[in-house]
């Protein structure tokens, strides 16, 4: 408190109250920054919307890049499909081989 004194030597009312205001405002702000930080629900929905904005963008910039140079994501399919048509030959190629073996043990 200040020490501000009227004639008689007692605190100025006006003073006091100005004290009282000012620490009903404080302690009201730090109450709500303690609510804030308890509400961790509000807290985690916060987080998700922000790293999802994120996302989004990086989402948006790789399709601008696949639109402006389309033929790296080409190759990577072509690839990708070569790969599975050869591994579904090999295995088919094993299951006959396998299914010959059997036949000659009998």
């Amino acid at each position: 408190m200040t020490s501000d004194t009227t004639a008689g030597g007692s605190p100025d009312v006006d003073e006091l109250r100005r004290e009282i205001d000012s620490t009903r405002e404080h302690l009201g702000g730090t109450v709500q920054e303690l609510a804030d930080r308890a509400d961790v629900k509000a807290r985690v929905q916060e987080q998700v919307q922000e790293r999802m904005a994120v996302l989004r963008a990086k989402a948006a910039d790789a399709g601008e890049q696949v639109r402006a140079n389309p033929a790296p994501v080409a190759a990577a399919v072509g690839g990708t499909v070569a790969v599975v048509s050869l591994i579904g030959l090999l295995r088919r190629r094993r299951s006959r081989t396998a299914r010959a073996r059997g036949r000659r043990r009998r």
